[in-house]
């Protein structure tokens, strides 16, 4: 599984999301399986499939919000279910946790 944190997407207006998520899905390397909404710090967490290509998909995210700076883009490598929170890893350190 690979997962793409983006914080702050809670913020930006109803018809930049509904954009956002039509442009992810018209392209074929970006397979989206689940999507979480984090409400604790606003953000969307995106599980893709395994052959999804995460270079191209984290590339093509940040494009899209490249003009909006409430929002930013984090590859995340792994997550664990640490009991009351999700621990989120990103280069084999702890990026966020997140309570359930």
């Amino acid at each position: 599984m690979q997962f793409i944190y983006i914080e702050g997407y809670l913020k930006i207006d109803k018809e930049i999301k509904v954009s956002f998520l039509k442009y992810i899905n018209d392209f074929e390397e970006i397979k989206v399986s689940r999507q979480k909404l984090v409400l604790e710090d606003d953000s969307l967490l995106i599980e893709l499939e395994d052959d999804s290509n995460i270079e191209f998909t984290i590339k093509k995210i940040e494009s899209f919000f490249n003009n909006n700076h409430q929002v930013s883009v984090k590859y995340v490598n792994r997550i664990l279910n640490g009991g009351e929170s999700l621990i989120l890893i990103c280069d084999n350190n702890v990026f966020k946790r997140i309570n359930k």
